[in-house]
């Protein structure tokens, strides 16, 4: 008789163990689970009423595991795991769910694992709200291409480190920390994510002390909601944008141009295209890392952002997008002699149209812009008078295009009050207009 892989669960003990050997037959007490399929997971059944799990010593000599998905799923009582180091898991290719809402598990130890050939690690701890201590130093993530919602609701977890993963394949990071509300010590020195195509939330509900440092630097799209460049990551998905880039190098309306076919751009348009198409594009790490230099072009340059990128991000700046293209409102002086205080970050002091661009779409708040407008980029007058609700209206009158605005009165005088506070670094002209302004 040869051996076989099996699992018992012991409905007294409440205790589900792992065997491989010839002993079934002698084992009848409890429910048997064998393993006839590499996604079957028997003991599901049960899994409400598991308090341990046991990978008898016999369990190692077992090669035949495929795939984990979903094994210990919804095993709310699951305290504790004994001999896991027991489980060999060198030729699985799916370990999503694996403990998914295991919340009653305080430790995990997982560093013995062999994950070379994993593809799919999502939700693998998710809804682990008791864990506070995990170890998975040992995984090999190098052909994981999925790992949205893996630690989603560890609520206890105040520590993780990731600097051996990975990333170059993953595709999907979406929640992936969603909920890790005491979070601190966050490692992912390691993370490559030029291949994600959605971090959707993935820092949500986690402490902000620890982005200070890496997370700008690191991840690409999305932070928690209170993170200051949360807005300008979680404004539009890349295709999205490469799609607004496309049509508008094509001009023509998106739908008129579903697939991208370089034959049909503009032949002006056809550098901003080269600099938009290449995988793995990030809007936020173009416009950090200056890549729009790449169109040489200044007064094309400007074009495609104010055309085609900045109307459909979700920034305080977009609220003026359509007086500004309509040229009602004056926002910024497009100048090349325009001095910049040092600490913008402007090369030699000078503002030119696309360093101007770029730090308006650093700015997540009304105030970061109020900041520009005080060392003067910008028409106080039509920015205070936007707020008041009275536009000029002389363009309006010319070409019957209506003109859009946000009435807040109380805004109105916030700013002018920010621009003659002893705190705010303005210039004299900067205040001198807001006293004028005030007076009115």
């Amino acid at each position: 008789m040869s051996n076989e892989a099996y699992a018992i669960y012991n409905e007294l003990d409440r205790v589900l163990t792992f065997y491989y050997d010839e002993l079934l037959l002698h084992r009848s007490k409890g429910g048997i689970y064998i393993f006839d399929s590499i996604d079957k997971v028997g003991w599901k059944i049960c899994a409400k009423s598991i308090e341990k799990v046991v990978f008898d010593d016999s369990f190692a000599e077992y090669d035949g595991v495929e795939s984990t998905m979903k094994w210990f799923m919804d095993c709310t009582n699951l305290k504790e795991i004994v001999g896991i180091n027991n489980l060999r898991t060198d030729n699985v290719v799916n370990m999503s769910g694996m403990f998914w809402n295991c919340s009653s598990l305080v430790s995990l130890d997982l560093s013995s694992f062999n994950t070379e050939k994993v593809h799919s690690m999502g939700w693998m701890f998710s809804g682990c709200s008791s864990l506070s201590k995990l170890d998975v130093s040992s995984f090999n993530t190098k052909n994981v291409t999925f790992m949205g919602d893996m630690f989603s609701y560890c609520f206890s977890l105040p520590k993780l480190d990731l600097s051996n993963f990975n990333t170059e394949k993953v595709e999907y990071m979406s929640k992936m920390f969603f909920g890790c509300f005491i979070l601190e010590d966050l490692n992912i020195s390691s993370f490559n994510t030029d291949d994600v195509k959605s971090m959707n939330e993935m820092f949500r509900g986690c402490p902000l002390p620890m982005y200070v440092d890496w997370v700008v630097p690191v991840c690409h799209e999305n932070l928690p909601m209170y993170h200051p460049h949360y807005n300008q990551k979680n404004a539009v998905e890349v295709y999205d944008l490469k799609k607004a880039v496309y049509a508008f190098c094509c001009g023509v309306d998106e739908e008129e141009k579903p697939r991208f076919n370089e034959d049909a751009i503009i032949p002006k348009f056809l550098p901003v295209w080269q600099a938009f198409k290449k995988r793995g594009f990030h809007f936020y790490t173009f416009m950090k890392n200056k890549e729009y230099e790449q169109i040489e072009d200044e007064e094309l340059r400007v074009e495609v952002l104010m055309g085609a990128c900045f109307p459909i991000l979700k920034l305080p700046i977009a609220k003026f997008m359509t007086d500004w293209l309509n040229g009602y409102l004056d926002f910024f002086i497009r100048s090349s002699n325009v001095k910049w205080l040092e600490t913008w970050g402007a090369e030699n002091g000078i503002i030119t149209d696309s360093v101007v661009l770029r730090h308006l779409f650093f700015c997540s708040t009304d105030k970061d812009i109020w900041k520009m407008m005080a060392v003067g980029v910008g028409d106080i007058e039509s920015l205070y008078r936007w707020y008041m609700g009275m536009p000029d209206t002389a363009i309006e009158e010319a070409t019957g295009i209506p003109c859009y605005y946000e009435k807040d009165e109380k805004k109105a005088a916030e700013f002018l009050e920010y621009l003659l506070s002893d705190t705010t670094i303005a210039t004299d002209s900067v205040r001198n207009e807001a006293m004028r302004l005030k007076s009115i």
